[in-house]
């Protein structure tokens, strides 16, 4: 779990991550991904931008929960 008040997060994860995320990037503020979400509801997905608003989704097979927050800004998850 990772919360900041404001700005950008930028989490880098392996190339062959699995997990189920949880991404809220509060106000004005987006979620992109190198990583294809499946199962996902949320914000629309345009290419790999969302519209506004929080995201969940699996990345992989899923597993674990990875939940990213912040009060406003953009959340990135790379892959490394």
């Amino acid at each position: 779990r990772y919360i900041s008040v404001t700005g950008v997060q930028t989490c880098a994860l392996p190339i062959y991550f699995n997990a189920f995320v949880e991404a809220d990037p509060g106000g004005d503020g987006r979620v992109r991904s190198d990583f294809t979400l499946t199962n996902a509801s949320g914000a629309n997905l345009t290419g790999k931008k969302r519209d506004k608003g929080p995201v969940s989704g699996q990345i992989g097979t899923g597993g674990k929960r990875l939940t990213l927050r912040t009060g406003d800004g953009t959340i990135r998850l790379t892959r490394y």
